[in-house]
């Protein structure tokens, strides 16, 4: 939570000023229109937590400064590039590759495995393949590809001595960094992400958010989709409605969470065997999960990191979040909320959340109504255009 983190736990830009150029310093020439974001990963070792605090806040970030490119067609085709701001210790389990505690160590595999998975399709560029992704270090070795043709094979980032000309020695490159390389210019940069992720950005600061969360949607799926974006919106007149079970294969929750096996049947039942999908999206790739979401009228799922696939979903969409474990974090506890999921579904103001508590899962009567209900009122709204 991040408005709620001890001082010495926080980061901000620091500023040095500099009489005089260093012996080397280099200059990013490529590609053009890369802004780059510096900001602290947070708990970024699921798809929920990246998506909601990470991902979201680098996107609100860019939103300030009319830089997400979905505007208008005059808007500048940027390409956002993360990089990861290190701090010394980490008390707080988040992201950090500095920390020598194992148990940090750990946490940041985890992440790093999730941002060489989920990057590339997010952000449209892939980094050097070796070591940490978001690591500045490895984006100074060379991109390997930037989807979109943004990239200019003929463009050098050049490395110059401290009287402007270029060192005969520097192999002409694109993102090659002399090893002694003091200083690095950046031409457009954005720091640091304040109270814009989810879980910090709560109460007053939600109110009203629902358009830039259904616009963040749209960042997304833009991205996970390239180049076929606007073509497949275009051909997809109306969603197939689909009543889709996400299953909580390898959660971190295994005694907490459902399979749905009671509701499955029942769903099939009402509406055909080809109506209802269930799947492990951990098994897909993010472009077929995107699309199978599109297509989605009523989604069910478990509340955690797997209920961001429910960001996806069409407008007028509703989702199942079946609740598990009890209020944990203080802070929540305080605002009545259980779950960090809250936050999203109490702002977005496009698909509708409907709860399933412990108590209320053997409830079948009660579920197959609510069903019913939710997938007739999606399928009506859909009829007129409005999804």
């Amino acid at each position: 939570l991040k408005h709620k983190l001890p001082r010495q736990n926080l980061w901000k830009p620091n500023v040095q000023l500099h009489e005089s150029l260093p012996e080397t310093f280099a200059i990013i020439s490529n590609p053009s229109n890369a802004v780059f974001l510096l900001y602290h990963p947070a708990w970024s070792f699921n798809f929920g937590h990246l998506i909601w605090d990470d991902v979201l806040s680098l996107f609100s970030m860019l939103d300030i400064f009319g830089l997400t490119g979905l505007y208008n067609d005059d808007d500048p085709d940027i390409f956002p590039l993360p990089f990861y701001v290190e701090i010394e210790d980490e008390p707080l389990w988040r992201c950090n590759a500095r920390c020598k505690r194992d148990e940090i160590k750990e946490v940041w595999m985890k992440c790093t495995r999730i941002f060489h998975r989920m990057f590339p399709p997010i952000f449209r560029y892939e980094t050097h393949p070796s070591g940490d992704i978001l690591r500045t270090g490895n984006w100074l070795k060379g991109m390997n590809s930037v989807l979109g043709g943004a990239i200019d094979s003929n463009a050098t980032t050049i490395a110059l001595n401290k009287n402007n000309k270029i060192d005969d020695d520097v192999e002409k490159n694109w993102n090659q960094m002399l090893p002694n390389t003091s200083l690095v210019l950046i031409p457009t940069v954005l720091a640091g992400t304040g109270k814009l992720g989810q879980s910090s950005c709560i109460e007053d600061c939600a109110a009203g958010r629902g358009s830039q969360l259904f616009s963040f949607r749209r960042f997304l799926i833009k991205n996970i989709l390239y180049p076929n974006f606007e073509s497949i919106l275009e051909g997809k007149k109306v969603p197939a409605g689909y009543i889709t079970f996400s299953l909580p294969v390898g959660s971190s929750r295994p005694d907490e969470v459902t399979f749905f096996q009671d509701i499955i049947p029942i769903a099939k039942e009402l509406y055909g065997e080809d109506q209802v999908k269930v799947v492990d999206m951990a098994t897909l790739a993010l472009a077929e999960e995107v699309m199978l979401a599109l297509d989605t009228a009523v989604l069910f799922v478990n509340h955690g990191g797997g209920s961001a696939t429910s960001i996806f979903l069409p407008r007028h969409a509703s989702v199942f979040l079946y609740a598990a474990g009890k209020c944990k974090e203080p802070i929540w506890c305080d605002l009545k909320k259980n779950h960090f999921d809250s936050v999203f579904y109490e702002s977005n103001g496009y698909i509708r959340p409907t709860w399933i508590h412990e108590k209320e899962r053997d409830d079948k009567t009660r579920i197959k109504r609510l069903l019913q209900r939710e997938f007739n009122q999606t399928m009506e709204s859909w009829k007129r255009k409005r999804f």
